[in-house]
């Protein structure tokens, strides 16, 4: 089940309960059973944030996988994992805000991270008398939130990031002191407890169009933000259209090496790698120019596709190892699959995938996973590739993988 679908089971579920609660109370006049809807609200609450937050493949969540937590493994991957600079991810997201960068994942890291918890401070303050005090409140949200992150680093199914820490306590803090404000506190205790504390129309129309005013300014920001990617994806566009020069007079034999990315090395078949350029605006740029320059917008696969066309001929070298998953794919739509991988040792191999290399070929939906040693030793990894909701595992690999002094890789 998606997200967004577990969310609308979630709030239809509450509702269901809120409704008949309501009945239930006002026909046996005991409030008590609102009070335990309260308690049911928040194991649902608890249900989804550690399914999200521990379980979740889409979000790289492994489940939990117990480790040597004396081991070198295991003390490598908190290195490579961990975020401790208060600010760094925050930060990293904010610069990508102009960019093509994926919207939903910049606001799901930023906004999402800032109200995750909003639905808990909601539940604390209403079923615990001394959470309505700042400092126990605030010690339960702190002691909750490192809990999580710290569990997501010992059981491997995610990374302790600081900057999670810093999101989710602002976000539950900025809700405890909305909660104080007299009128809300009074309209959200006659709302959920069915109390009778006293409110003026006048502020129920505050509190709604202050509601609707907060809901407005999140949908301006992601407005503002699809803008700014439409806006980058045109000029991506408009930078795509190049054309390939070749000036070479004569063809010397050899392969000529003109590019190298973080997968591949990609060669001339011979002598030509000053003789080919890139035209755009009828100025001639080199191909490793164009490539080393961002602001052109420009990749590899678009080169080649243009080398293609133009019929020259290059050869392109795997720098690693690679293991092919392939499934079959599931409408008209293409759209793609998700998969995971899961390591018994973090630091021997990373497993990385090529986004271009996906491909639909002979009904079947397949991609690269790029092996890249990093020391010696061997490891055993299982792949699960699933349907794009995370609903059905379509097909699981299963590897072991060695790693020699030379860094050579074997895959069994």
């Amino acid at each position: 089940m998606t997200v967004l679908n577990r969310l609308i089971f979630l709030i239809s579920s509450c509702l269901l309960l809120y409704l008949g609660g309501i009945l239930l109370a006002k026909e046996t006049n005991n409030k008590k059973i609102l009070r335990i809807n309260l308690w049911i609200y928040l194991i649902l609450y608890v249900i989804l944030f550690l399914t999200l937050t521990l379980f979740d493949a889409k979000f790289g969540r492994s489940g939990l996988v117990l480790n040597n937590y004396f081991s070198k493994n295991f003390i490598n991957y908190v290195k490579i994992t961990s975020n401790i600079i208060p600010f760094k991810t925050i930060i990293g997201y904010l610069k990508s805000f102009n960019s093509l960068y994926s919207t939903s994942n910049i606001m799901f890291n930023l906004l999402g991270n800032l109200f995750a918890l909003v639905p808990l401070g909601l539940l604390l303050c209403l079923l615990f008398k001394k959470q309505n005090k700042f400092k126990n409140y605030l010690i339960t949200i702190l002691l909750l939130v490192f809990g999580v992150e710290i569990a997501q680093l010992l059981t491997s199914s995610g990374a302790f990031d600081i900057d999670d820490i810093i999101l989710n306590t602002l976000g539950a803090i900025i809700w405890f002191f909305i909660y104080k404000i007299k009128s809300i506190n009074y309209l959200i205790r006659n709302i959920f407890l069915l109390e009778k504390n006293p409110l003026s129309k006048k502020s129920v129309v505050i509190i709604v169009i202050s509601v609707g005013l907060i809901i407005l300014f999140i949908l301006k920001i992601i407005d503002y933000r699809n803008k700014l990617y439409k806006k980058n994806y045109e000029k991506y566009i408009e930078n795509t259209h190049f054309s390939i020069v070749d000036e070479t007079k004569f063809c010397i034999n050899t392969l000529d090496k003109f590019y190298e990315d973080k997968f591949y090395k990609y060669y001339f078949v011979c002598q030509k790698e000053n003789n080919i350029y890139i035209k755009i605006d009828n100025k001639k740029y080199l191909i490793e120019e164009i490539l080393n320059n961002t602001s052109y917008g420009i990749d590899i696969n678009q080169i080649l596709n243009e080398l293609d066309k133009a019929k020259i001929k290059y050869y392109k070298q795997n720098k690693y190892e690679i293991i092919s998953c392939k499934v079959p794919y599931q409408d008209d739509n293409y759209i793609l699959p998700n998969y995971s991988v899961n390591m018994d040792k973090i630091d021997i191999v990373s497993i990385e995938s090529d986004y271009y290399s996906m491909k639909l070929e002979d009904n079947l939906y397949q991609f690269d996973l790029h092996v890249i040693p990093i020391k010696k030793g061997r490891v055993n990894i299982k792949i699960k590739v699933m349907e794009p909701n995370d609903e059905k595992v379509l097909k699981s690999y299963e590897y072991s993988i060695l790693v020699d002094d030379k860094l050579k890789v074997t895959i069994d």
